[in-house]
């Protein structure tokens, strides 16, 4: 199923401001264009911590929602190599 894009930009206020009290109001990061699962997808070179985080996300009454919960919930599960689900 598509899922339509929007970038950083284009997110509702309030969810911008929780991302940058965790990453930097003004950090860097480059939008993914090829991404089809998720609504957000970029990387982001956070002020407030080292290395980079892939943030990517959907409304939460997307009827897709239920993929990236399931992300999450098998995260704890994955290899110490695989990335981290930080929030």
């Amino acid at each position: 199923m598509y899922v339509e894009r929007l970038t950083f930009d284009e997110l509702p206020a309030a969810t911008r401001a929780v991302i940058a009290a965790r990453v930097g109001a003004d950090c860097p990061r480059v939008e993914v264009e090829n991404s089809t699962s998720s609504a957000l997808a970029c990387w982001a070179w956070p002020t407030t911590r080292s290395g980079m985080v892939f943030q990517k996300g959907l409304p939460v009454a997307h009827e897709r929602i239920g993929e990236l919960r399931t992300e999450v919930a098998v995260a704890r599960f994955l290899p110490p190599s695989a990335p981290k689900v930080l929030w």
